[in-house]
């Protein structure tokens, strides 16, 4: 297990982990906002996900939403074979 350190000083924040390698955060930086620190092609990953709108429903859609949640807490649901069967499909 590895044990986590801390030390501080005047001018850094240094953070080391016996069984991985020392960095250095300048006091600055740390103290800005919370610092996260996670792989670029992780951040560039939720940079993406930023130009994606989310789903705003409808207050119709809300009302059938906790309408189908009353439904199925009741068991009142269908089996894909028994929905197929009611649309009439055909394999």
């Amino acid at each position: 297990m590895c044990r986590a350190h801390a030390h501080f000083d005047c001018f850094n924040l240094v953070l080391y982990c016996i069984c991985m390698a020392t960095i250095t955060i300048p006091k600055e930086l740390a103290k800005q906002d919370d610092l996260v620190v996670i792989p670029r092609k992780e951040y560039e990953a939720l940079l993406e996900l930023r130009k994606i709108r989310e789903f705003m429903p409808s207050e119709a859609q809300k009302k059938a939403l906790k309408r189908a949640e009353s439904n199925f807490r009741l068991g009142k649901t269908l089996s894909y074979n028994e929905l197929a069967k009611k649309l009439e499909f055909t394999s």
